[in-house]
């Protein structure tokens, strides 16, 4: 049964950003695919029969554009989909990591700007905060004397 506390709400609500982060990150997995695909095929165009003035140079450039951007995508995806994993085990660091990603994020409309919104919205409020703070007790082997 779900909880329908504040506090109950706002867990589920870290659990469903963290979701969308990495439903955030296969999007962005597959568009990096996609691209890397693209920039094979401009690179294999010089190879096509038939003599064009000029297609080895466009192609090589389309090719070095294309793969720039699917490295891009496809590290874009993988951080979108870590930072989703440590949100969803409340990691102290996956708050301010979501954050710095949101500010990135908002310029990518309409579904990044959504997406950095709602971070936005979720991770500022102070009950949310208090969420991501690791509490070491007295007992702790690791606690500085």
């Amino acid at each position: 049964m779900p909880s329908h506390s504040p506090a109950g709400r706002l867990d589920a609500q870290i659990e469903f950003l963290g979701i969308l982060y990495q439903l955030w990150a296969a999007f962005n997995a597959i568009f990096g695919v996609a691209m890397g695909l693209f920039a094979t095929s401009a690179a294999l165009l010089p190879v096509a029969p038939g003599d064009r003035p000029g297609l080895a140079i466009a192609a090589s450039v389309t090719a070095a554009a294309f793969s720039l951007v699917a490295g891009t995508a496809v590290l874009w995806a993988v951080v979108h989909a870590w930072c989703g994993r440590a949100l969803r085990r409340r990691e102290p660091w996956s708050r301010l990591l979501a954050l710095a990603l949101a500010l990135l994020n908002v310029v990518l409309f309409p579904l990044g700007t959504g997406l950095a919104f709602y971070t936005l919205w979720l991770l500022l409020q102070e009950d949310v905060r208090v969420r991501f703070v690791r509490h070491t007790s007295s007992s702790s082997p690791f606690r500085a004397s």
